[in-house]
């Protein structure tokens, strides 16, 4: 958050979840890295009664969280091999990527596509996609993203809800003030 010294980027938020819950009928999240790790800075739950979200507070690991993904992506700009020397990829699920060649090709598709996934990584029965938020710079400053149970949020509404995940960042991005 030091990154955003004028932004109140939670409050900002607000608004922006509730949009991406009416949309997509799936919880809505924004994170923030912090360390090794995704902090969830803000939640907006799934109006339904089964409905997947970590609480504002929570910390995500960063190789199977789609959230953790996107600061991968475009945040952390150490080789991999150093960043997780002292902290090997736990494997939470047996789709967790647990191999840097594996993480590697997730994030280069990331980038690529413009959004990550976390295909049933970090718990199964769940998907979650989550994007960038950048400040004027261009710098990813957090990540947007949306988390649902696999009955409902099936891989074939993927990109559609990526667009509306992406509408969602630019949203925030434009409304970041720095000093």
């Amino acid at each position: 958050m030091r990154a955003l010294p004028n932004t109140d980027l939670r409050k900002m938020a607000v608004p922006v979840l509730s949009d991406l819950v009416e949309a997509t009928g799936e919880t809505a999240h924004l994170a923030v890295l912090c360390g090794r790790e995704s902090l969830i800075l803000e939640v907006c739950d799934s109006p339904h009664q089964l409905r997947v979200a970590s609480r504002p507070g929570s910390l995500a690991q960063i190789h199977c969280s789609a959230t953790g993904k996107v600061f991968l992506a475009w945040s952390v700009f150490t080789p991999l091999e150093d960043f997780f020397k002292d902290a090997p990829l736990e494997q939470r699920t047996s789709n967790t990527l647990t191999s840097l060649d594996r993480l590697r090709e997730a994030l280069d598709l990331t980038r690529r596509k413009g959004y990550a996934i976390d295909n049933e990584e970090y718990h199964l029965g769940v998907r979650c996609i989550a994007v960038p938020v950048r400040n004027r710079r261009k710098q990813v400053v957090a990540s947007l993203g949306i988390t649902g149970a696999t009955v409902r949020f099936t891989s074939d509404k993927i990109d559609s809800y990526a667009k509306i995940l992406k509408t969602g960042a630019d949203i925030l991005s434009k409304g970041i003030v720095e000093e």
